[in-house]
């Protein structure tokens, strides 16, 4: 069960490392055309959410201090522990959404130029 947890703990702050860390400032440059390349990680996921990309910056906020929680700070009691996983399982199942929703912009079709 520990293993388990373990690797929980590892996937979820693996997948918040990889989409703050790369996807979503890569979505806003190459797919949008912004110029987010060195701007700090909060005005990258404010900018997201005011393109609709993600449903909430703080709720993005809310993940990130998950990940350090699971990353640093193991909860101390029983109860605590299953909170965490609990809400962890919660956030997770949103990132996946989010990575979902962000290959569906993706793959949209933007009209080029009319052929004449």
């Amino acid at each position: 069960m520990v293993a388990a947890l373990d690797q929980f703990a590892y996937r979820f702050t693996r997948l918040q490392d990889t989409l703050g860390g790369r996807v979503f400032r890569r979505l806003l440059v190459e797919h949008f055309g912004e110029p987010y390349e060195d701007s700090s990680l909060r005005d990258v996921v404010d900018r997201l959410e005011k393109l609709g990309v993600i449903a909430s910056a703080e709720r993005w906020s809310q993940i990130r201090a998950m990940r350090n929680t699971l990353a640093h700070d193991y909860p101390e009691t029983a109860e605590e522990k299953a909170a965490a996983i609990e809400l962890a399982r919660e956030m997770a199942r949103e990132m996946a959404s989010m990575l979902d929703g962000m290959r569906a912009i993706t793959n949209r079709t933007v009209p080029g130029p009319a052929a004449h």
